[in-house]
């Protein structure tokens, strides 16, 4: 009785990690959520809703396929890798950032940021997969240790908690969209959010050159 008790606290407190780290992390400023705030001001918040849904599906794909052993290596890459994946995410964001800085209006027929960048975005950022395989990933395995399918509860709990801090301090910016659009500020608003982007990218690369 006392084991199971052991067994179910210890479950408990991985719990409570995957939910409380997922929701804080969404909502942590980075470059996913400066990209959902552009596409806010470009298309509106219901249109940006997909980029936090775009980057778990991403992520989703990858974590399952560890936990399905289809890529058990991803703990035998080297360091090195995860800096050379940063790096190139460094110089994307760069290349987002200037993107972003140069827009003057709103997009009436096409997207400011597409899905295929965030996606890219998403894949390129070295940080996000250095922290699910140091330690996220060994959370979730130590929670299938516990229970059958405890790994998945993990991957489901913390995406789902990540999404609603993304979603909610996407919510909060949106709330300042018409006063941006009627003020005529959304030039200055690019601006700020391509030099966002611009001065993430250059600190992803100094990291990756450390």
């Amino acid at each position: 009785m006392q084991m199971s008790i052991n067994l179910w606290s210890d479950a408990f407190e991985i719990i409570s990690i995957a939910i409380g780290v997922g929701f804080v992390n969404g909502a942590i400023p980075g470059p996913l959520l400066a990209l959902m705030c552009v596409r806010i001001l470009d298309k509106g918040y219901f249109s940006a809703m997909r980029v936090p849904f775009l980057a778990v599906g991403v992520v989703g794909i990858v974590v399952a396929s560890a936990f399905l052993g289809i890529l058990h290596y991803l703990e035998e890459i080297p360091e090195k890798s995860y800096r050379l994946l940063t790096f190139l995410g460094g110089f994307y964001l760069l290349f987002l950032g200037q993107k972003v800085a140069r827009k003057k209006q709103i997009s009436q027929n096409f997207d400011l940021i597409t899905d295929g960048q965030i996606v890219i975005a998403t894949l390129l950022n070295g940080s996000l997969w250095w922290s699910w395989l140091i330690v996220f990933l060994p959370q979730a395995l130590a929670l299938g240790e516990l229970f059958n399918g405890g790994e998945w509860v993990f991957l489901i709990l913390y995406q789902f908690a990540w999404v609603m801090g993304f979603l909610a301090m996407g919510g909060l910016f949106s709330l300042g969209r018409r006063h941006f659009v009627q003020s005529k500020s959304v030039n200055f608003i690019f601006r700020f959010f391509g030099s966002v982007l611009f001065v993430l990218g250059i600190f992803m690369i100094r990291a990756a050159w450390k």
